[in-house]
């Protein structure tokens, strides 16, 4: 039986922050509450229309006779997240801190769901409020031309520079080019933003039809977020669909060839389909990108054990059934696991000797004494006559 793989941690929205702007137009916050319709009730949603109705009319006194973007973007904080006592939570899996209706109930939300209300305030307000996105994390910013101010909702709003965004997310460069970051996004880019991040409260919640159903449509909307293929890859795994699952972190890698957890888990999908050897080049590149994961660790362990025993046990039966061309491509392949197996040394010398291979047979004689168990007398004996090569 192959030993289960334990599959990583669910990856998030996105893993490094690669900031992208998204904005709102006229017709976002009924579709972007849509999207959360399955959770709500048709009461519950007409009562979150009714809520913001009344924070934009109080918004919009608050800020009647106040003019430039800081002070603009003073007395929005200040009434959110003083008046209004909305508090930042973190968590991209919990759809009661992303949705609006919660959101706006609890008052409290998490970055995207605390954005989102900012974004849609922005439009009822006609204030130039985008979302911005980078990965695991999003934010505001004000744009209004001729100002860019980003607001962290971790911290109440507070005004970032792009040099702080881009210094603390570490954002690889190299990625920017062929992902949607750091480009304006048109407004059903911005729902399949949205529904990428729901796919990911429907992996948490282990509704993997639903996940595939809804990163789909986020890739039909917008196709160039690694972190959506990743995710995609984890429902199809998670469900059987292997193949499909190994398309999904392909093209996640080629996207962002930085993330480990993509290539730790396309050596899942790989280890899941008998490829032993690229499952363990796939752990190990994820290993050489988060040295420290032990759920990588542990994925690499496990396919080099499942690899030992698959490869173990065919090359042997391909010896026993005296196919020492299939035996030897087996055990060779084992041996890039376990190198130090003396036995399979031991058993290659003799297939080696047997195909008149002499070269070779020595090669295993002399690695088979290294590890422990010499080779027989009399295999040694004849291979010397045959070779004309002592040892």
């Amino acid at each position: 039986m192959e030993v289960a793989l334990k599959l990583l941690g669910i990856l998030f929205l996105i893993s490094r922050p690669l900031i992208s702007i998204v904005q709102a137009d006229e017709n976002s916050i009924s579709e972007i509450v849509e999207i959360y319709r399955p959770f709500y009730t048709d009461s519950e949603l007409k009562q979150y229309y009714v809520e913001i109705e009344k924070i934009e009319l109080r918004l919009r006194k608050k800020l009647k006779n106040i003019t430039g973007a800081r002070n603009i973007i003073n007395a929005l904080n200040s009434y959110i997240f003083t008046d209004l006592h909305f508090k930042y939570q973190e968590s991209l899996d919990n759809i009661g801190l992303v949705s609006p209706p919660s959101v706006i109930e609890k008052r409290t939300g998490n970055c995207i769901g605390l954005s989102t209300l900012y974004v849609c305030l922005g439009k009822k307000l006609n204030l130039p409020l985008f979302l911005v996105l980078a990965p695991n994390h999003c934010f505001v910013r004000y744009d209004d031309g001729a100002e860019k101010i980003n607001l962290e909702m971790s911290d109440k709003g507070s005004p970032y520079s792009n040099k702080e965004c881009v210094e603390k997310s570490k954002i690889p460069i190299a990625v920017i080019k062929n992902t949607a970051y750091l480009k304006t996004l048109r407004k059903n880019q911005v729902l399949g933003v949205l529904y990428s991040n729901l796919g990911v409260i429907y992996l948490k919640q282990k509704n993997y039809n639903s996940a595939i159903e809804v990163l789909k449509k986020s890739l039909s909307l917008i196709s160039n977020i690694p972190e959506t293929h990743s995710n995609l890859g984890v429902a199809f795994l998670t469900s059987g669909h292997v193949d499909e699952a190994t398309k999904e972190f392909n093209e996640a890698i080629r996207l962002n060839p930085y993330n480990a957890r993509s290539y730790s888990n396309l050596g899942n999908a790989y280890d899941e389909n008998r490829e032993y050897i690229s499952a363990i080049e796939a752990h190990k590149k994820a290993l050489s990108l988060e040295p420290q994961s032990d759920a990588i660790k542990n994925n690499l362990n496990v396919s080099e054990q499942n690899a030992a025993r698959y490869y173990y046990n065919l090359g042997k039966k391909h010896f026993e059934a005296k196919e020492y061309d299939l035996a030897a491509q087996e055990w060779n392949r084992y041996l890039i696991v376990n190198p130090s197996d003396a036995d399979v040394h031991n058993n290659l010398a003799i297939i080696y000797y047997l195909q008149m291979n002499y070269d070779l047979a020595w090669k295993h004689v002399e690695l088979a004494d290294k590890y422990g168990r010499p080779v027989d007398k009399e295999v040694i004996d004849a291979l010397r006559y045959k070779s004309n090569r002592y040892y």
